[in-house]
């Protein structure tokens, strides 16, 4: 995740986690000297599992507990610099689809999936999706993408620019 924003991404930008889940990600940014980290997770077990795994990420990052349905609707617009979701989009149910205009409204500058958009995956769990054509039409280009590798090798990575 460092290599995707490391040459993009301002230390001091806000930067966004939809689903951080205990806060492995966040709290790498967080150890490579990001500051204004935020989260939005469900699980409110995780976040438990945050506060005592990375009890400095979570002094210092603001985490809501909450759905994104819940919760992104009453986000202002362009409130972060940076949206990022790693494995999160990929289950959202398609009546959830209203999450990602949000996401684009709150995104100031760029949004950054990692996501499985396998459409044979298809399932009760896994919602496959094309993000390039979805942020392609809400006012994102798409800078970088390629494919995961190791853990995540069946997961596309983008990077995409408010236009």
């Amino acid at each position: 995740l460092f290599k995707l924003i490391k040459d993009k991404v301002h230390r001091k930008n806000s930067i966004l986690e939809i689903g951080c889940n205990a806060g492995r990600n966040l709290n790498y940014l967080f150890e490579k000297g990001y500051l204004n980290l935020h989260g939005i997770e469900i699980n409110a077990h995780a976040v438990e599992l945050m506060k005592r795994t990375y009890p400095n990420l979570y002094e210092k990052a603001k985490i809501s507990v909450s759905s994104l349905e819940g919760s992104m609707p009453f986000l202002k617009d362009n409130s972060f610099n940076v949206v990022i979701s790693m494995a999160v989009l990929m289950h959202l149910p398609y009546d959830s689809n209203f999450i990602f205009k949000n996401i684009a409204r709150i995104a100031k500058e760029f949004i950054i999936t990692i996501e499985d958009e396998r459409p044979e995956i298809l399932g009760d769990r896994h919602f496959p999706r094309n993000y390039l054509e979805i942020f392609g039409s809400m006012g994102f280009r798409e800078l970088e993408s390629g494919k995961c590798k190791d853990d995540l090798e069946n997961y596309t990575w983008r990077i995409f620019k408010r236009k």
